[in-house]
């Protein structure tokens, strides 16, 4: 069975440092959609290119390849109910890995990461995503983004 891995949480968490560590062990694609061009950082290009990746991780998952899903929040159930509809329609697993993060560390680790490929993150972007962010659901895995990537590595591994 294809696994469609899903993070969710703060810029800043940590969710793409994860990708690239559950990546590295199973050699699953990461669809990443901070990869997709976007002209404008308005919420329209934002909606854009998360359509894009979605429709990304569908083919990969439709092609019998387990990915990894990185680039975006996740921050409202509706995203992630259109995650695992995705999943279910490519008859793949679904494992939603929710990194919490309080929004102090998230503005400091967003302040330090000059390289990252999201060139729309800041601190104002860390609060406004924080204020509309709701509580995941009792089946996505809470882990605990001030832990080690090699801990949180340990604790998600077992689940794929």
């Amino acid at each position: 069975m294809t696994t469609l891995v899903a993070l969710i949480g703060l810029p800043g968490a940590g969710k793409t440092e994860l990708a690239r560590a559950i990546a590295a062990e199973t050699k699953w694609p990461i669809v990443d959609r901070d990869s997709f061009p976007r002209e404008s950082l308005d919420d329209a290009a934002k909606a854009q290119a998360t359509d894009a990746a979605l429709a990304a991780a569908r083919e990969t998952l439709l092609q019998g390849t387990s990915c990894i899903l990185d680039g975006m929040t996740l921050s409202s159930s509706q995203q992630r109910s259109r995650v695992r509809g995705i999943a279910r329609e490519c008859a793949a697993q679904a494992i939603l890995v929710w990194l919490d993060c309080a929004v102090d560390v998230a503005i400091a680790r967003v302040a330090a990461q000059a390289d990252h490929p999201a060139r729309d993150r800041s601190a104002a972007l860390v609060r406004e995503v924080a204020v509309r962010f709701e509580q995941p659901e009792r089946d996505v895995l809470r882990l605990d983004a001030l832990r080690a990537t090699s801990e949180l590595l340990g604790k998600l591994l077992p689940r794929l």
